[in-house]
């Protein structure tokens, strides 16, 4: 029976090197037919081309496009036959080579396999009943707070972003970057959202809201591994609650998504340092390249971690399952994939649009030092008015005092021995001096729910080292009690915050929905409608809404009347408004400019056209 068996698996072997063979003089064939069809010149090259199309004759095989491919073609067969040759001709060497590097891949991914079991088991014990419970009693809170708000009028820059990327078909959405409003990853989800329920306010808002809402429970993960349960709890009170994260979840906008992003990083960088894990390696860098593809200015968080990780490693504080070597090689590699997967995932917007329109467009490029500083000041005033919104005063002040302690005990407080609150802010403020960017406040949103988690840890440390309390059974502790005032404090604030926004968060209440209903009733098929910024954008959205479509803002177009819409609290005028987004003025009879209807800050005016000019430019259109 056991001679029977090894016959079979010599036949087997037998089977699979007769099928190798061939599989080489096969591949071989092809790309030596691939190497002797490109030495060709194009005239017979398109005539064997040609035999392979119904009608015989391939339309794409330019000239243009055998040149630009005929050299990178040529070296790639070269090497590709090449090395097929040499691997029939040294057979049993190649045979050797392919069954060790199967082997090898083999074990590979089975040890990625059980990294993935590991994870998965680690993770699924880390929350108890009761957790679960309570946190997800904190993240409905936070939901419903963000959902009062998601049919808010729509803003200029989420309009912009949605009807210009996003509703456009996916492949122009994902490779125009003629405005670093296309936060590409976040466009792509909007897109799907958008082919799912249409344009609406909280279609489009749907992917911030679920990144937002997220934000609570991984803050809270991310709280509990570096601090312990109690501060996780105030960290995802604080986070549910703070207003500008509750503002940036329904605002259609990549910054709720780049900060989920950011706290899934370092999870999983905690997680990859405190455990031998490949699968936590692998999705640090798999977040970190999404992070970036959502925003370039991903690489604030992207620096900040490995510079903390790398830190970690030189006084070695990680798990004593890596060697000190092995630590790094983690480290390097994430690193490189983070890198090389982020920047593919841009190929599309380099090719049409050049790397520099990522890296060093009109945003990003660095300021004279004579208006840096200055800028600097103002960004940060921003930056301090936005930390402090709602009704309790200081709030923000509230916030970073909770940093500055969480630092000052970081010792006391934490598994990691080296102080990420420090190392963040050196290394940005570095980052900031190097460049001098223009740095707008909502840069800061992936910021918000670290500072959340070092604010909860430095006042709870400090508070329970202030108010000494004996365990006794039965009483609360007093410093249980200040710590659940402070997270009242927050929640508070955000929850008067969010109500008194919610009279103007109802459909159809802002002035440019009601701008476009009201035209939406007047407007004919040959009519126009001129409109241009603030409110374009947003008008093009609520067109888009109404099914009307964007052909009606055309500049190059005939038409009977004109809808000219201006804004009445700016110096905009009729005339301002058509000279820079409506036809020459040549083509409107401004004799017959009428008000029509005014809309608090939208002033309506229809404007015929002139017939005569038009009809010159234009022939008997209407025929």
């Amino acid at each position: 029976m056991q001679i029977k068996v090894e016959d079979q698996n010599q036949n087997n072997n037998r089977f699979l090197q007769f099928a190798l063979r061939f599989g080489i003089l096969f591949l071989l064939f092809f790309g030596s037919a691939g190497l002797v069809f490109f030495l060709l010149p194009y005239e017979k090259a398109s005539l064997i081309a040609n035999h392979f199309a119904k009608d015989g004759n391939v339309e794409q095989f330019s000239l243009e496009i055998f040149t630009r491919i005929k050299i990178p073609l040529l070296i790639t067969f070269t090497f590709v036959s090449s090395f097929l040759v040499i691997a029939f001709l040294r057979f049993e060497a190649t045979l050797k080579v392919i069954s060790k590097g199967f082997k090898f891949s083999i074990g590979l991914i089975k040890l990625f396999k059980n990294s993935w079991y590991r994870l998965i088991f680690d993770f699924s014990h880390f929350f108890d009943r009761k957790i679960m419970i309570g946190l997800g009693l904190i993240t409905l809170v936070g939901l419903i707070l963000r959902l009062f708000l998601i049919h808010q009028p729509m803003g200029h820059d989420e309009s912009y972003t949605s009807v210009i990327f996003a509703f456009e078909p996916l492949y122009k959405g994902l490779s125009d970057y003629h405005f670093p409003n296309n936060h590409v990853f976040h466009t792509f989800l909007v897109h799907i959202a958008y082919r799912l329920f249409g344009a609406q306010e909280w279609a489009v808002r749907l992917p911030a809201l679920i990144s937002g809402v997220l934000l609570i429970p991984a803050g809270f993960v991310l709280a509990k591994a570096w601090y312990g349960r109690k501060t996780a709890a105030l960290t995802a009170v604080m986070i549910a609650v703070f207003p500008e994260l509750i503002n940036y979840s329904v605002n259609a906008r990549g910054y709720s998504l780049m900060a989920f992003l950011t706290l899934l990083l370092f999870i999983c960088g905690t997680y990859a340092k405190n455990h031998r894990n490949s699968a936590a390696w692998f999705l640090v860098g798999f977040f970190g390249a999404l992070g970036f593809y959502t925003l370039p200015t991903m690489a604030y968080p992207l620096i900040v971690f490995f510079v903390w990780l790398g830190l970690s490693w030189l006084i070695s504080d990680y798990n004593i399952e890596y060697h000190k070597a092995e630590f790094l090689g983690y480290l390097f590699f994430s690193g490189i994939f983070t890198l090389v997967l982020g920047f593919a995932l841009y190929i599309p917007i380099f090719k049409n649009w050049g790397i520099k329109s990522v890296l060093a467009n009109d945003y990003t490029q660095a300021l004279s030092q004579a208006i840096f500083w200055p800028t600097l000041q103002s960004r940060l005033t921003d930056t301090r008015n936005m930390l402090n919104q709602g009704v309790i005063p200081f709030i923000g002040l509230l916030l970073l005092i909770g940093v500055l302690l969480s630092f000052l005990q970081f010792q006391k407080i934490g598994k990691n021995r080296i102080p990420l609150q420090i190392t963040s802010i050196i290394v940005i403020g570095i980052l900031i001096a190097i460049q001098r960017p223009n740095v707008y406040y909502r840069t800061w949103i992936f910021y918000i729910p670290l500072l959340c988690i070092w604010s909860s840890a430095g006042w709870f440390v400090t508070i329970k080292s202030i108010f000494h309390d004996k365990p006794e059974s039965g009483k609360l502790k007093f410093s249980s009690i200040l710590t659940f005032c402070l997270g009242f404090i927050f929640l508070l604030n955000g929850l008067i915050f969010t109500v008194r926004l919610i009279p103007s968060s109802q459909n159809a209440s802002g002035d440019v929905e009601k701008a476009t209903l009201f035209i939406k009733d007047q407007l004919n098929e040959d009519d126009i409608v001129v409109i241009t910024a603030n409110n374009d954008a947003r008008m093009w959205f609520y067109f888009e809404k109404y099914g009307l479509g964007r052909g009606y803002f055309s500049r190059v177009k005939p038409f009977e009347n004109a809808y000219v819409v201006v804004t009445n609290n700016t110096d905009q005028t009729i005339q301002s408004v058509i000279k820079e987004r409506g036809p020459d003025l040549v083509f409107f009879d401004m004799d017959s400019v009428k008000k029509i209807e005014q809309l608090n800050t939208l002033d309506i005016y229809l404007i015929k056209a002139n017939t005569e000019a038009v009809q010159k430019a234009f022939g008997d259109w209407k025929k």
